[in-house]
Order: C-alpha cells, then sequence, then structure tokens
C-alpha cells in the first residue's frame, strides 16, 4: 500500500507508544501517526483533523476503551463514514476486548503479540471493512430518497404523496389555512407510447415533470401518481389560486410541440381541481377523490381543459364514488412490477433448463440475498437485489444456442454476441421504469474492478454495488456447476478463483463478504 494514510494513537504509556510508532513505520513509510494520552484529547482531535483510522489503549486515564469508542462513533453518526478504531489489550484481557468490539471497534490486538506484518495487516483490513460500509451506508441512504421518489421522473412518489397529504391536511385543518389538490393526466397518452415507444413517452413524463416542479412553489407537493397521471397539493393556497395555477400548466403544455431526438408530438393535459372550500371535502381522502372527479368531468367534456370541483351546476351535483380510483392506482405499479418479474423469471428459468443450467438465476439470487443479508442491507435494497439477480441473464434469450453452449474457444464475433446479452438484458428492462435499479445490475454485473469488463468498462466503485454483488455471486455459481465445456469445481476451488480474481476482476472486500456468507451458511463459523 502506497497511499498516505494518518493513524491516531491513543495511548498512554510511552514506551508502548514508541513500539508502536516504530512497527507502524516498518509497514510503510507513508503511513504517519499521530498520537495523544487521554480520551479527551482524542474527541477534541478527532472533531478537527480526519484520520484514516486509531488504535486505543483500553485503559485510559480519563475513560475506558468501551466508553471511547461509544463516544467516537455518536460524533461521526451523522458523517458521511466513521473513524475505524483498533483496540489495544494486554494478556488476559480479551473477554473485554471483545466487549469493546461490540461498542464498535473493528478488531482488537493484544500488545504482546504485535509486529509490523500483524499490524499491516490487521490496517488493511480494517480500511476495507471499513470502505464497504461507508458503500453500504451511502447506498441506504440513497434507497431511503429512491423510496419517496419515482424512479422515472424524480417526482414524489404515490406512497409519499399519501403521507404528506396527511400531514397538510392536518396542518390546514389545526391552522384553518387554505389547501388545494390539482389531478393531472395526459391526454391520449397510450397513443403517445403506441406511436412513439416507450423511451419516448418517458422522456414526455420526465418533462411534464419538470414544467411541474417548475411551475410549483418550494413548499407544494409534485407527485407522480401513477402512469400519466400526476398530483401537486398546494398547501396555503384557494379555490382561486389552483385555478389560475391549473390553466397556466394547461396552457403551457399545449403551447408548444414536444420535441426529443428530431421527432415532435402535440400534448395536451386535463386537469381537475378541489379545495377545502368544497363542504364534500370532509377527509383528505376526499379532496384527492374530488379532485379526481374533477379530472374525469375535464376528460369526458373535450379534454385539454381544467374542471373545478366547485363549479356551479356540475360537480356539486356530483357524488363522491366509494370505488376507489385512489386505491386502484395505488397497487397499479406494484401489481404490475409482479406479474413482469414473474413472467421474466418464468421464461429465464426456461431458458436455464434448455441450456441444462438448473436453477441458476435462482441460486444466484440465493447466494446473492444471502451476501446482502450479511452486509446489512435494508429490505428494499434486499428485494432489488433479489430481483437483479433473478433477471440478471435475461439477455441470453438472445443468444443462439450454439454460441452460448459451444465447448471449443470463441471467436471474435462469438464472444462479443455472448457479451452482448447484458445490453440486451438492460434493453428488455428499459420498458419498466419501475425497473430502473433492476435493470442497472442487469447491464453492469459482468464489470471488472480494474476496469476490463464488459459493457461500459467501469472501473472500482463506479460499478454500481449490487451489481458487484451480483456479478461476483454470478461467478461463485458458474465455477461451482458443471457446464458443457468443463466439470463442477468444489466450494473452496471456486473460492480460490474468486480470490485470485479480487482486486482485478471482483471487488477484494465483497470476495471477503461472499466467503463469509458461504461459510456461514454450512455452519463454519
Amino acid at each position: 500500500m502506497t497511499e498516505t494514510l494518518d493513524l491516531l494513537i491513543v495511548e498512554d504509556n510511552i514506551d508502548d507508544v514508541e513500539l508502536l510508532k516504530r512497527m507502524v513505520r516498518r509497514c510503510d513509510p507513508n503511513w504517519r501517526t499521530h498520537v495523544v494520552a487521554s480520551g479527551r484529547e482524542a474527541l477534541e482531535i478527532a472533531q478537527t483533523r480526519p484520520f484514516d483510522m486509531a488504535f486505543v489503549d483500553q485503559h485510559l486515564p480519563d475513560t475506558s476503551g468501551d466508553q471511547l469508542v461509544a463516544q467516537l462513533n455518536a460524533r461521526f453518526e451523522a458523517h458521511p463514514s466513521e473513524l475505524p478504531v483498533v483496540m489495544l489489550t494486554r494478556q488476559g484481557d480479551e473477554r473485554l476486548a471483545v466487549e469493546v468490539m461490540k461498542a464498535g471497534a473493528y478488531d482488537y490486538l493484544r500488545k504482546d503479540d504485535l509486529n509490523s506484518s500483524l499490524i499491516g495487516r490487521t490496517v488493511r483490513s480494517v480500511l476495507e471493512r471499513a470502505s464497504l460500509k461507508a458503500q453500504i451506508k451511502r447506498a441506504n441512504e440513497r434507497e431511503r430518497a429512491w423510496a419517496i421518489r419515482d424512479g422515472l421522473t424524480g417526482l414524489v412518489n404515490h406512497r409519499h404523496f399519501q403521507e404528506r397529504l396527511r400531514d397538510e391536511w392536518a396542518r390546514a385543518k389545526r391552522h384553518t389555512t387554505p389547501l388545494a389538490c390539482v389531478m393531472l393526466d395526459l391526454d391520449h397518452f397510450k397513443q403517445v407510447n403506441d406511436t412513439y415507444g416507450h423511451p419516448f413517452g418517458d422522456e414526455v413524463l420526465k418533462w411534464v415533470a419538470r414544467l411541474l416542479t417548475d411551475t410549483a412553489r418550494q413548499t407544494d407537493v409534485v407527485a407522480r401518481y401513477g402512469g400519466e397521471e400526476f398530483v401537486l397539493l398546494l398547501p396555503q393556497t384557494s379555490t382561486e389560486g389552483a385555478r389560475i395555477l391549473s390553466e397556466r400548466v394547461c396552457a403551457e403544455v399545449s403551447a408548444v410541440p414536444f420535441v426529443f431526438e428530431g421527432t415532435s408530438v402535440a400534448l395536451t393535459i386535463s386537469i381537475g381541481v378541489s379545495s377545502l372550500d368544497d363542504p364534500r371535502a370532509k377527509t383528505e381522502n376526499d379532496l384527492v377523490k374530488l379532485a379526481d372527479n374533477a379530472l374525469y368531468r375535464a376528460k369526458r367534456s373535450g379534454r385539454n381543459r381544467v374542471c373545478m370541483a366547485l363549479d356551479v351546476g356540475g360537480p356539486r351535483a356530483e357524488i363522491l364514488t366509494s370505488s376507489s380510483t385512489l386505491t386502484a392506482l395505488r397497487d397499479q405499479d406494484i401489481e404490475l412490477r409482479r406479474v413482469l418479474v414473474s413472467i421474466m423469471t418464468g421464461l429465464l428459468g426456461l431458458v436455464d433448463a434448455r441450456d441444462g443450467f438448473g436453477e441458476h438465476s435462482l441460486r444466484v439470487a440465493r447466494l446473492a440475498v444471502r451476501m446482502g443479508q450479511r452486509l446489512g442491507l435494508e429490505a428494499t435494497v434486499l428485494e432489488v437485489l433479489r430481483t437483479g439477480a433473478l433477471l440478471h441473464d435475461i439477455g441470453r434469450i438472445a443468444v443462439p444456442d450454439e454460441v452460448w453452449l459451444k465447448t471449443a474457444a470463441l471467436d471474435a464475433d462469438e464472444r462479443d454476441r455472448v457479451q452482448q446479452h447484458v445490453v440486451l438484458g438492460a434493453r428488455i428492462l428499459e420498458s419498466a421504469p419501475f425497473l430502473e435499479r433492476e435493470r442497472q445490475i442487469v447491464r453492469h454485473h459482468h464489470e471488472r474492478w480494474d476496469g476490463k469488463g464488459y459493457p461500459d468498462g467501469l472501473t472500482g466503485d463506479e460499478i454500481p454495488m449490487l451489481a458487484r454483488i451480483v456479478g461476483v455471486c454470478d461467478a461463485y455459481e458458474a465455477l461451482t456447476s458443471k457446464r458443457p465445456w468443463r466439470t463442477a469445481r468444489s466450494r473452496d476451488e471456486a473460492l480460490a478463483v474468486l480470490n485470485a480474481g479480487a482486486g482485478t476482476e471482483y471487488d477484494p472486500a465483497l470476495v471477503q463478504a461472499l466467503a463469509a456468507a458461504i461459510r456461514e451458511a454450512t455452519g463454519e463459523v
């Protein structure tokens, strides 16, 4: 390791300090040490300058090791990365050291066992684990953001809209302030998709999302409600204010044709508006239903217009429907996703059976989920990982059997056709915007850590972490399964192959995590 590292040593014994500094210098002259003698000093300096790692003695003059670790973790809780700690113990302190590790330390070393080789291995191992933990933390944060956002448009999704609706309704009722709801639906959008293709339709939806975001205030809620339908929730907005905004949006959508990659199409939008001024709006769901009814009226009366729930002679005579467009739309994407994934995995299972690969995709998915659980991925991320792993080879359906199952060496053209299966697989998923994260797994699971993989030549952390997980699980499952061109390898042989490729083909930290997950599953840990 040639990079510069800054290591913090928290130790009050001068002899131990000098010994540790000498060992660190022998490991790498670029590793710098900074010494403090107390927990108070450690907390102060950790706040003012960054360190890559800390060695902490368990017995300090002003605190104990476990207390200091807990305090350091609390200080770094909001940071994107933490300060990994290795505890230093005396002979016979192992039980206490285990307790300190439970408090958050990465490892512990007995002072009587210290040598430069042990120090070097420990530093490298801890930094790899800390890096992976930081990646997982960032991934979980991104997933929390994804959980409230629509994957295609970036707007608030249906579920989070419902939460904001409850909050804004309660606030408006509590303070007796105005609140308006605007439902919007693109006219004849199915024809746009059928005529110009779903990628073109996706660009239309993203353009409408940008238009609504630019029109709304920061306090407004702009959401994709389902399909080509959007919704605005407007706090502190009267019925008249909501009407003016809606008519402006309606006019802007129809003002000029939408153009993308040289193709243009005229668009219009229908809009329904409701507000708290309506005496029928007794609950937050009533507010949405009234806007939905008004939208339906706008569609029936010719489209490309705004209809108000309080228009005289019309909607006041309408009764709220108990059957729920709201519920149907809420369940629509979930059911469509379930059916689509079921169809695709069933098709891929037939391909696996035809090729003699058994349940390859299912085994990769199970292994990936087991590994993700060990890494501490959240439930929503695990579901994306599971689905992406199930579909990772969906592009194989477009590769001829005579190429995929060829026992002799592939020529350049055949190799290119095999490598295209990830591009074809990603293309298959493009028409399903709710599978965007899974599409990234399908496209990138054959990238290599050193940048020599395909299709995009991504390197290191540029490769999505879930794709890296599926890639290493796919490799292990392939190595341990019989293929027409070779026999199956044993578990240990397969792990040895992966270890040999760690740092070149595979993320080294994930190779370690896979080995640990496999051994844990067989009761060896």
